[in-house]
């Protein structure tokens, strides 16, 4: 594990990283404020920060949806922008077009 302690002068900020490199845990004036999990790959796939637990999902290294509070987030991909498409309790990827649209049931 890595530490960084950063003092701005008001604010002291601790960032702890894994041995690699990635993110893991940040602190402020010694309050953890965020936490970083990974799976096997090495993709971020949790963050808990402000009390919120954000779970990310992936089609090989492409984030294609987060899910946190309840709410699936998916993501639009028109190549070369991606925008966040809201309200999905389910969704139906689209691999041809590189969308997602919402599962009829």
């Amino acid at each position: 594990m890595t530490q960084i302690d950063i003092n701005t002068g008001t604010r002291v900020y601790d960032y702890t990283y894994d041995c690699q490199n990635r993110l893991k845990k940040a602190k402020e004036d010694g309050t953890i404020v965020a936490k970083y999990y990974y799976d096997y790959a090495g993709r971020r796939v949790t963050k808990e920060a402000g009390g919120v637990r954000t779970r990310y999902c992936y089609d090989g290294d492409q984030v294609i949806a987060e899910y946190e509070n309840g709410v699936l987030w998916c993501y639009r991909i028109d190549f070369p922008v991606c925008s966040r498409v809201r309200n999905f309790t389910t969704a139906d990827y689209n691999p041809t077009r590189g969308i997602f649209l919402p599962l009829r049931v």
